[in-house]
């Protein structure tokens, strides 16, 4: 057995573990790359960046402050005209390699075995061997319930658990739980005749993506867009009580854990909203709406996965970050007074959510975090990512008690 895990050692574990999954392994490598390593993106426009088999797109406009990110060639661009980033092959899985070592370090596996070959699993979340056999997997189980309907009520009913707590525990990346509790929501009602088509179109569903389209194209075929407008704007409640209950806690894991568990809600919703805009005409009061709605989606995913990065950078780094972000409002303070400062440590708080409620006076006077000051973060156990929220879930829609 190994010997007993410190409290700061198991918060940085998780802080790196969240990130991690907050959307996606590969993902999250790539925007540490960007953030910490790459040269400046370009000022205004896109750049084309491409890791491991991957390729986005990010546009900026710094000027503006407005960014946005895309997974497909953007319309209406030369691209031989757009500058592009190559990660290095070291950076692909540097912050994976990180993780393993932790975690073989400390022997965390023994007492958490969710841990156990977490390096060979966070790699298969971006080969495509995770979400084919995930896919499987819950289709073989959608058939195995299917004879009864309370059954299979019941077994939908506790994969919705299961995605919620393998989260928290490692097993899912925020990405597939959020497109899982997309097609979830969309065909609650009508689970059975949208998954008897699923069945019988299995060969041709080989990843997640293309189950989502069958769904989508079949409920839009007979009930029209407004189920899945529904399911979207549960999606976003559900992201949105996450972030309500992480300002009213004073625990550190609580906090960050909250804002983890917005991400796959977030992203979900984004993805459908995204796809309603486009069924309607460009210009139309619709399809403003609809974008707006993904937008706001996109934004909040964007501040609470980088309130993640900024917390595991803090534990990483020595706080270096939040020093940063003292000395930042001691500045304004200096420049335009008091005001300004609180406004700026607001928007740490509230609006980035970079910190939990109770650093204010931290920010404002420029003490060290409060972790620093009295050594714990409120509790952590490794390798549970939601801390003592994790006990609360029993569905999607069980969050807000």
């Amino acid at each position: 057995m190994p010997d007993a895990i410190s409290e700061s050692y198991a918060v940085l574990v998780n802080a790196l573990l969240r990130f991690l999954l907050c959307l996606s392994p590969w993902r999250a490598e790539g925007i540490y790359y960007m953030s910490h390593v790459a040269p400046p993106l370009r000022a205004k426009g896109w750049t084309k960046v491409t890791t491991a088999g991957h390729t986005g797109w990010i546009f900026l406009d710094r000027d503006a402050g407005t960014g946005k990110h895309s997974s497909t060639s953007p319309a209406g661009i030369d691209p031989t005209q757009v500058p592009t980033i190559v990660i290095p092959p070291h950076y692909q899985f540097g912050l994976r390699d990180m993780a393993k070592q932790l975690v073989e370090q400390s022997g965390a596996a023994t007492i958490n075995p969710a841990l156990d070959n977490l390096y060979s699993h966070l790699v298969s979340m971006g080969d495509g061997t995770f979400e084919t056999a995930e896919i499987a997997r819950f289709l073989d189980l959608c058939r195995g319930a299917a004879g009864s309907p309370a059954t299979f009520k019941k077994a939908l009913a506790d994969y919705r658990t299961e995605l919620l707590q393998g989260m928290c525990n490692t097993h899912y990346p925020s990405y597939f739980v959020g497109l899982m509790a997309l097609f979830l929501n969309s065909i609650a009602g009508i689970e059975a005749i949208v998954l008897t088509g699923v069945q019988i179109e299995r060969g041709q569903l080989p990843h997640l993506m293309a189950l989502l389209k069958f769904a989508v194209d079949s409920i839009v075929e007979n009930d029209g867009l407004e189920r899945l407008e529904r399911a979207a704007a549960d999606l976003r409640a559900e992201g949105k009580s996450h972030l309500e209950q992480a300002d009213m806690t004073r625990k550190d894991e609580v906090f960050y854990g909250h804002l983890f568990m917005s991400c796959p809600f977030f992203y979900g919703a984004k993805q459908e909203f995204q796809y309603l805009a486009a069924q309607w005409p460009a210009g139309s009061d619709a399809r403003k709406s609809y974008e707006k709605k993904e937008y706001e989606c996109e934004e909040l995913l964007v501040y609470s996965s980088s309130s993640l990065l900024n917390h595991f950078d803090n534990l990483h780094y020595g706080w270096a970050q939040f020093r940063k972000h003292c000395r930042r409002i001691s500045d304004l303070r200096k420049a335009k007074g008091d005001a300004a400062a609180e406004r700026q440590a607001i928007e740490y708080l509230t609006l980035s959510h970079f910190y939990p409620s109770h650093y204010r006076d931290s920010l404002l006077q420029g003490l060290p975090a409060p972790p620093e000051r009295d050594g714990t973060s409120g509790g952590a156990h490794i390798g549970h990512l939601c801390g003592v929220i994790e006990t609360r879930f029993s569905g999607f829609q069980d969050t807000r008690g």
